[in-house]
C-alpha cells in the first residue's frame, strides 16, 4: 500500500514566504516616506516600491500621470495612513501610458509606487502627481436654477468629495432635431447622469461600457435640455469621493 508523502511545514511555509516576494516588491524607504511636490515628475526605480507621501490642504482632484511603462510592470497604490494598512485604490495598468485619477478630502496620503522585476530590465515609468483645488473645479450649480451652460465637445469635471458633495446641473442646447453623445472617460461607471428637457422630461439613454459612452435612444427635437448628475454620497473611509468629466455632442 502506498502511503502519502509527508511534505515539511517548514518547508511549506518557506515556498510561501519566497512566492509572496515575488508578486509584492519590497518597500525600500517605508519608514522614511518621499514627499511628493505639486506637478512634479519622479522616475521608478528597479531596486523596490518606493514610498511617497503628500499633503491637500483642501479638498482636492488628484491625478498621477504615467509614461514610458514599456514593460507593463508598474503598479501604484495610495494609502490614507501611514502604516499603509488602509488602502484607497491600487493599480496595475497594462497602459504604456495614461492616467489615474482620484478625488480625496484635505489632509496627508501615502502612495507605493513600483516598476520592475528583479534586475531582469532598467525601468522606464515616469509619474507625474497633480493636486488641483476643488474650488478651481466645482462651480455653484447645485439646482436646475443655476444650471451651468456647456456648449458642445467641452468637457465639464465634476468632484465629489465630503465636503463638496452636492447635485450639479447643466444646461445645454440643441440646434437642431438630433441623437446626443455624451462622453464620460472617467467616472462613468460610478456616476449616475440624467437628462431632462426643459419641461423637466427624463431622456432615455444607453451606455457603452466598452466606448465610455452614453447615447439618446430616440432622435431628441431641438431646444434647451438639463443635465444633472446627483450627490455622489457614498465615501470610502470617509476621505475618497469621485471625480468625473464628461463632453456632449
Amino acid at each position: 500500500m502506498k502511503t502519502k508523502q509527508r511534505i515539511p511545514f517548514l518547508f511549506l511555509l518557506s515556498a510561501l514566504f519566497v512566492a509572496i516576494l515575488v508578486v509584492l516588491p519590497i518597500r525600500v524607504n517605508a519608514a522614511n516616506p518621499i514627499s511628493l511636490k505639486n506637478n512634479e515628475i519622479v522616475t521608478l526605480k528597479k531596486s523596490g516600491a518606493e514610498t511617497y507621501s503628500f499633503s491637500v490642504k483642501t479638498d482636492s482632484k488628484i491625478q498621477f500621470k504615467w509614461s514610458g511603462n514599456n514593460n507593463h510592470n508598474f503598479y501604484l497604490a495610495v494609502y490614507s495612513d501611514k502604516s499603509r494598512t488602509k488602502i484607497i485604490e491600487n493599480i496595475f495598468p497594462s497602459e504604456a501610458s495614461g492616467n489615474f485619477y482620484l478625488a480625496l478630502k484635505n489632509g496627508t496620503y501615502y502612495v507605493d509606487m513600483y516598476d520592475g522585476a528583479g534586475s531582469t530590465y532598467t525601468p522606464t515609468t515616469k509619474v507625474k502627481y497633480t493636486a488641483t483645488y476643488v474650488t478651481k473645479i466645482n462651480k455653484d450649480n447645485y439646482c436646475r436654477g443655476k444650471a451651468v451652460e456647456l456648449k458642445s465637445k467641452t468637457y465639464a469635471q465634476i468632484v465629489q468629495t465630503p465636503n463638496y458633495d452636492y447635485d450639479r446641473w447643466y444646461k445645454i442646447t440643441l440646434p437642431k432635431n438630433q441623437k446626443v453623445t455624451i462622453a464620460i472617460p472617467n467616472g462613468g461607471g460610478s456616476y449616475a447622469l440624467y437628462v431632462y428637457s426643459s419641461s423637466f422630461v427624463q431622456s432615455k439613454f444607453s451606455w457603452n461600457s466598452s466606448t465610455k459612452k452614453m447615447t439618446s435612444t430616440d432622435i431628441l427635437a431641438k431646444g434647451t435640455y438639463y443635465i444633472h448628475v446627483p450627490a455622489y454620497g457614498s465615501y470610502s473611509q470617509a476621505v475618497r469621493g469621485k471625480y468625473m468629466d464628461f463632453q456632449w455632442k
